[in-house]
């Protein structure tokens, strides 16, 4: 049917457009999108975009890898914007924001509730929802103990309603929003950046080298007591310094790129990741796939001692061993949770190469059980294998006898919860977070019964590599 109201032989016409706008605003609120080809920088873009919103985060793409780290995800708050703070021991969740309240429930049920009542089918990486981290602490409710306190919130989320969309393959932008918020980005304006001249910092390990070396020592009298097969120790720099955390993590995308890098923007403090692991990927099928990594050497000072380099981390029994063992840990992790015969290995030793350093990637996908839930199987498989150890159960254990600190944000998971079930979150690793006082970045290594106490920590040094020259870089700007 045809229907011109606008007609000159129409009656009532006028009517008729007014009748159909008030039925239209009757219409609850809907999330719409639309697209922009563009080819504005991620730098131009965030600097615009948080002129917006101070407290935006950025899931950042900056090392683009084809179907794998396609999209940078930049995550605003409008109307319906709040924050998430949930305590674990308590069973706490502290809601802050547009939205002011306080629920005793587990963040995992209030998960699952949250995304079923506010669901969409939007065909978009992320159509809305939660971004932020899972703390390792979460593990009292999934695995493990609470052995202890975290100073900081043992998760925490954004809740997105306005979200900015980079495909860095298309080069479109994508700006999703409620259908009652006039989202629009007419002007992109590029800010000077100003960094500061100062001589660097002092920092230090929180473990210094002597104790590090006896726990490695101690973790390997575990492994020959038949306790486990692997323990994943982990350490903490400190920078007695806070810092710039949006000019500190421009240096750091710079000298370490990664397909799973983020900026959270907090209030109290500030997170800045350049991981390139991921912990795991659900889609709206509820296919999960996540991809450990175990093996880590440096780059060489040229091409033929780079191709050494990676000869020896495929041929390398150490590390060999390292890598089989998570994989078939997060093998058992999705068969918990996945359907029967569905859990495969896609990709197995597989070297990938970065700015700084080599290291040996396995990926593991299953489909999840009908009746499971999102929530179901981040609690099936948290904290991640990797940054834990195997037996899982046991060697947390072992790892709440030898640390000493709460880990926090460090060995956990950052990203994101989509009102379309799309989840995408990585492992919480070559990340700083950046308090008043201080800024703390986490290292650690995977101890079997292979490993040599002063290459693993040495392998540590390596893996703060990218942050320190982050760190560089952020002091020498003019």
């Amino acid at each position: 049917m045809q229907f011109h109201p606008e007609s000159v032989a129409t009656e009532y016409g006028y009517k008729i457009i007014e009748n159909f706008n008030e039925i239209t605003k009757k219409q609850s609120p809907y999330v719409k999108y639309k697209k922009y080809k563009s080819n504005i920088d991620d730098l131009t873009l965030f600097d615009t975009l948080h002129s917006l919103d101070k407290n935006i985060i950025w899931l950042d793409s900056s090392k683009i890898v084809k179907d794998d780290s396609r999209y940078s995800i930049f995550a605003l708050s409008s109307k319906r914007g709040h924050i998430l703070k949930y305590y674990s021991k308590d069973r706490r969740i502290e809601i802050s924001g547009n939205i002011n309240k306080t629920i005793n429930q587990s963040i995992f049920d209030y998960m699952d509730d949250f995304l079923e009542k506010n669901k969409n089918d939007l065909n978009l990486p992320f159509s809305l929802g939660y971004v932020g981290y899972l703390g390792y602490e979460l593990k009292g409710e999934t695995l493990g103990s609470y052995n202890h306190n975290s100073n900081h919130p043992d998760a925490m989320f954004k809740f997105a309603d306005r979200v900015v969309i980079k495909d860095h393959l298309t080069k479109e932008l994508t700006l999703v929003y409620y259908s009652d918020d006039e989202f629009v980005l007419d002007n992109f304006i590029k800010k000077n950046i100003d960094f500061k001249n100062e001589n660097l910092p002092s920092y230090y390990l929180e473990v210094e080298k002597k104790d590090y070396i006896n726990d490695i020592k101690k973790c390997l009298k575990y492994i020959k007591e038949g306790e486990s097969y692997e323990i994943c120790l982990t350490n903490r720099l400190i920078i007695e310094e806070s810092l710039e955390a949006i000019d500190y993590y421009k240096c750091l995308r710079a000298v370490s790129p990664s397909q799973y890098g983020a900026l959270l923007l907090f209030d109290d403090f500030q997170i800045c990741s350049s991981s390139m692991e991921r912990f795991l990927k659900i889609n709206s099928k509820n296919i999960v796939e996540t991809k450990p990594i175990k093996g880590t050497l440096p780059r060489g000072k040229n091409k033929e001692e780079d191709e050494k380099l990676v000869q020896m981390l495929k041929n390398d029994e150490r590390f060999h061993s390292e890598n089989l063992m998570i994989v078939d840990l997060l093998r058992n992790d999705l068969g918990i949770i996945c359907k029967k015969h569905s859990v495969k290995v896609t990709k197995l030793l597989d070297v990938e190469t970065y700015k700084t350093l080599h290291q040996l990637v396995s990926t593991v996908e299953g489909e999840l059980l009908d009746n499971s839930t999102i929530m179901d199987c981040i609690k099936a498989t948290f904290p991640g294998g990797s940054m834990t150890g195997a037996p899982k159960k046991r060697t947390l254990e072992i790892i709440d006898r030898l640390e000493k600190s709460s880990r926090g944000i460090y060995s956990g998971a950052i990203g994101y919860f989509s009102l379309n079930k799309n989840v995408d979150l990585s492992i919480v690793i070559r990340t700083s977070v950046i308090e008043k006082d201080k800024t703390t970045i986490g290292v650690g290594g995977a101890i079997i019964d292979l490993s040599n106490p002063l290459e693993e920590y040495d392998e540590i040094l390596l893996k703060a590599s990218g942050s320190l020259n982050a760190l560089k870089m952020y002091y020498s700007k003019k």
